[in-house]
């Protein structure tokens, strides 16, 4: 991966003026003979630093669907790119569809009226609220399969085209926690199975993952709003998902690029951009008119009338062209840059 490219930007700077004004060299009295000079005001603004982080897009691996019913010949797999959510076929099996019940807890029992309260209960309960199969409220979740449970697997399987028998048995859905995006099929139709592998999926959008500079490490947190922009120069606004620590000691920087067509396949390169604020609302002075003065201090040259006074001022940040500063200075005043 390239190196980071960094571009400072800044916002709210007065342009520089020219006008005659008396002008003393740092160690000069403040009698000494004038010159004429370049001004420039200072204003109040914000100075940003503009980074650029070289990314590719990919996609985040979320599963491998398992077929774990009663074995026998594959007879449909869906085409990679497909997704599969909650009532979607994932795969046949003799003819008869497997169905994708989207829950947070994996089927590892039959579940009907009278089996034995437990989480895998209440997970199926929450599904069928979650995804609008207990229209009338009935549904208690409590990890208790009531009749009220049984009437709304009922209207789930009818919607999903199976028969709507009131009971969930393993082999006949698989559990996925959100949709997914079918990344291949480990088995083609035709293939005899008794269990195991039957596809993969990844999560349905795609990602930016790029490594992340050590010296960006303290600017970079999950929330941050960062644009992401492609090789067509079209750009897609995005929140931060993560920074994630490598075996390696590296940091991979993790950016959700959902919602939008995005105009590049998976592995291509694109930018991530970040604004970062590095002095906001501060006193800003274009950086010619800083002067260094005894003992490692800095002022600037204020004018007054024909003359000119040096007043001390401590740097909050720069960006090589515009400094913020903080002293015996007020916006509106004139400083000399040359």
């Amino acid at each position: 991966m390239r190196p980071v490219l960094t571009i400072a930007v800044v916002a709210l700077v007065v342009a520089g003026a020219v006008a005659a004004v008396a002008v003393t060299s740092d160690d000069e009295a403040d009698d000494a003979t004038p010159t004429a000079a370049e001004t420039s005001e200072i204003a109040r603004g914000d100075i940003v630093e503009q980074v650029e982080i070289e990314g590719v897009l990919a996609r985040t691996a979320l599963l491998t669907i398992s077929h774990t019913g009663a074995g026998g010949t594959v007879t449909w797999v869906p085409e990679p790119g497909a997704v599969l959510d909650d009532g979607d076929t994932a795969y046949e099996i003799e003819g008869a569809p497997v169905v994708v019940l989207r829950a947070d807890t994996p089927l590892w029992r039959p579940l009907e009226v009278g089996v034995d309260d437990g989480d895998d209960v209440e997970a199926l309960e929450r599904a069928l609220v979650e995804n609008g199969f207990d229209p009338d409220g009935a549904i208690t979740v409590d990890g208790s399969y009531s009749s009220a449970t049984a009437a709304a697997v009922e209207r789930w399987q009818d919607a999903a085209g199976l028969e709507a028998s009131g009971e969930v048995r393993p082999g006949e859905v698989v559990v996925v926690p959100t949709a997914g995006r079918v990344d291949a099929a480990l088995v083609d139709v035709g293939d005899v199975v008794a269990g195991g592998p039957i596809l993969t999926l990844t999560e349905p959008g795609h990602v930016v993952e790029a490594d992340t500079p050590v010296d960006l490490l303290d600017d970079l947190a999950a929330g941050l709003p960062v644009t992401v922009r492609f090789t067509d120069r079209s750009t897609l606004d995005s929140t931060i998902a993560a920074v994630e620590s490598q075996p390696s000691g590296e940091h991979r920087l993790v950016v959700p690029v959902d919602g939008e067509p995005v105009p590049e396949l998976t592995g291509a390169p694109v930018d991530v951009v970040i604004d970062l604020v590095r002095a906001e609302d501060e006193l800003l002075v274009t950086v010619e008119a800083i002067v260094r003065t005894e003992g490692e201090g800095y002022a600037v040259r204020l004018t007054e009338g024909d003359g000119v006074r040096l007043v001390a001022v401590a740097v909050v940040a720069t960006d090589g062209r515009v400094v913020a500063v903080t002293g015996d200075v007020e916006p509106g005043d004139v400083v000399v840059v040359s």
